[in-house]
């Protein structure tokens, strides 16, 4: 626990921190809330972000589920931080697991169904 809190603690709170703020500007991207510059007509970006695969039940942005995921990772490391907490430990390993199945399932997507790669969403 000491080299938690010391070393991979504070890296696991930076890493999703940024991606969930990825995955926020992505959800106001997918809401036209916000325009990305990679994201133009045309390009690679945007063939990802306006695939059938961004969004779940037509409407709600993968992203918006992303966010919920990093958020989670997020607290579990604060709290982890200053508690040590089984339930917390095995929560912040059920999360990351989503994260790595995830991750691999969109890049499987954007290889080989969509073939074309968002540099926003390779990020988050």
């Amino acid at each position: 626990m000491k080299r938690f809190r010391r070393i991979y603690g504070p890296i696991m709170i930076v890493l999703a921190s940024a991606a969930f703020i990825l995955s926020l500007i992505l959800t106001l991207h997918s809401f036209s809330l916000m325009g990305l510059s990679a994201c133009s007509t045309g390009t690679s970006c945007e063939v990802v972000t306006g695939s059938k695969w961004s969004l779940i039940l037509g409407f709600l942005p993968i992203s918006a589920l992303s966010m919920g995921l990093y958020l989670a990772v997020l607290l579990c490391c604060i709290y982890l931080m200053v508690y040590d907490d089984e339930l917390a430990k095995k929560l912040l390993l059920g999360a990351s697991v989503i994260c790595l199945l995830g991750s691999l399932w969109f890049i499987y997507l954007q290889k080989f169904k969509l073939g074309a790669f968002c540099p926003y969403c390779m990020s988050a």
